[in-house]
């Protein structure tokens, strides 16, 4: 097997940025899921297995798996494996929901929650929840501000390289008096 990339080059911003216009998260309470992302794949490297996520990081993993390209670049380049997500976990019944639990209890010991706070982690693993930084939307100077001096690989001096047009300008300008 070919040596692993250290997770620390794995780009996350694309993610981050589309999980930012969609879902209204800050980019502080998405730094902070990113960490526990980062822990979650350094775990996987490792070796682990039978790791639950936290809701959190798992709705920044089902973000990445949709930039499929780059999921399955990723997967390979930073663990040598594809990295399948089975969504249905913990539904099939008692003992499906036993052997969830477990594997929540599991993930928790390997320190896949060491750092969280009330505003990362859910109700089922920490006390309180409160995840109302998620919900805090973004205005449009701070999107403005983020992707002024980020941009998404491949896209450089392309007409959709944001850090020329600006946040939701429009490349092309649109006559209105015809149709």
């Amino acid at each position: 097997m070919n040596r692993l990339e250290d997770l620390s080059e794995l780009k996350l911003e694309p993610i981050k940025f589309k999980m930012m216009v969609d879902l209204g998260w800050s980019s502080d309470f998405l730094n902070k899921i990113e960490l526990e992302y980062r822990k979650f794949w350094k775990l996987v490297q490792s070796g682990q297995s039978n790791l639950v996520p936290t809701k959190y990081v798992d709705e920044f993993w089902h973000y990445h798996i949709l930039d499929t390209r780059k999921y399955h670049s990723d997967c390979e380049q930073f663990l040598g494996k594809f990295l399948h997500h089975f969504p249905y976990l913990g539904l099939r019944g008692e003992e499906d929901y036993i052997n969830f639990m477990k594997k929540g209890q599991n993930s928790r010991n390997l320190g896949l929650l060491a750092g969280c706070d009330d505003d990362v982690c859910e109700s089922n693993y920490c006390e309180g929840d409160d995840d109302s930084d998620a919900r805090m939307r973004p205005g449009k100077n701070e999107l403005f501000e983020y992707e002024k001096n980020k941009f998404l690989p491949g896209w450089e001096d392309t007409d959709i390289d944001r850090r020329i047009s600006g946040f939701h300008e429009p490349s092309i300008k649109i006559d209105s008096t015809t149709h």
